[in-house]
């Protein structure tokens, strides 16, 4: 019983947390260009494609000759509910083949949250996170992390940059900007994980940025049961961007917590609920036993007729056999005495 518990207040837990548990799993690794181009609303037909070489191990990735932004159409997700997380991951070939020039920027990657398939423009209401190289007016480099949430068509900018030392990201390795959106009522958290792997791709290097920051909602993206994830790169800051992905929160979960009283009487109701189970089991399993003892005697009456039936039936073989050898015998008797009479 302490098994079936046990079992059963996990599930509950479970249950009570699973809108706080990651489900809903997208991942675009661009192995297949026409799904790929089906899947996505892009930003500058024509100056992004699929290249079936380009991406981690040598594998499918996207590629672009001057700018792209990609919005994933497939799939929305509510973002209404508070503690609801939608992560989204984009990994990014670095390049820098030319030197940046005073008071110029670099974006590598950038990821983001945005209402709808269509906000695809310079100016348009999104989430978002990128990270970037920048370059002083006096010619003096940093890595950089940008982002917050941007409402068009811009205005006062509640977000934040944050600087890093420079060759934070260097160029030639493949890095994964993975950003956890949270709903905190008015405001939304962003965790942000950039990670670097070798040229391959496929081997991890290190951790090169972990950290937290929260903004001001300022275009109502907290109350939108149907945004949209995307991500978007440039020609001068990457090669290539592989392997997308969207994982957000238990969308049909329940709504929070149980109270400490609900709890307890949910478990009062489990431990109802599995001695009942126990009784019923154990009732089944008297069942399962009397079935098979009938059964057991059948068979053993089943042996004992025929045991009988054969022993019957080799008593006619004996009596058969004997009369056989008493035929067999006249027979003998009758040549003899023959053979006798012709002398």
């Amino acid at each position: 019983m302490k098994k079936l518990l046990t079992v059963f207040v996990a599930l509950l837990s479970l249950q009570c947390i699973s809108s706080y548990a990651f489900a809903e799993d997208v991942l675009v690794d661009f192995e297949d260009a026409t799904a790929a181009k089906a899947g996505f609303e892009g930003l500058n037909q024509g100056f992004y494609f699929i290249n079936p070489y380009g991406g981690r191990g040598n594998s499918g990735a996207i590629s672009t000759n001057w700018f792209t932004r990609q919005n994933y159409k497939v799939k929305s997700f509510d973002f209404s509910k508070v503690n609801t997380s939608i992560t989204v991951s984009t990994f990014f070939n670095v390049s820098a083949d030319q030197p940046l020039s005073p008071q110029t920027a670099r974006t590598y990657g950038e990821v983001y949250l945005v209402p709808s398939a269509s906000e695809l423009g310079s100016n348009i209401n999104k989430a978002f996170v990128s990270f970037n190289s920048n370059s002083s007016a006096t010619g003096i480099l940093t890595d950089n992390l940008f982002g917050g949430s941007l409402a068009a068509p811009g205005g006062t900018f509640p977000g934040f940059s944050r600087d890093y030392l420079p060759s934070t990201f260097k160029p030639g390795f493949w890095y994964e900007l993975k950003v956890t959106f949270t709903n905190l009522g008015s405001m939304i958290r962003y965790e942000i994980i950039i990670n670097e792997y070798d040229a391959g791709g496929l081997n991890f290097v290190q951790n090169v940025v972990h950290t937290t920051e929260t903004t001001t909602d300022v275009f109502g993206l907290t109350k939108d049961t149907e945004v949209i994830a995307g991500f978007a790169f440039q020609v001068s800051g990457a090669k290539a961007a592989d392997d997308f992905s969207i994982s957000a929160t238990g969308q049909n979960a329940c709504e929070g917590m149980y109270t400490e009283t609900e709890l307890d009487q949910s478990v009062a109701t489990a431990v109802s609920q599995v001695e009942a189970s126990k009784n019923i089991i154990i009732e089944e399993q008297k069942q399962k036993i009397s079935a098979l003892e009938e059964s057991i005697t059948t068979l053993q009456a089943n042996v004992d007729a025929k045991d009988a039936l054969l022993a019957t039936k080799e008593a006619i073989i004996k009596q058969l056999i004997d009369e056989l050898d008493d035929l067999q015998r006249s027979h003998n008797n009758k040549k003899r005495n023959k053979h006798n009479s012709n002398k």
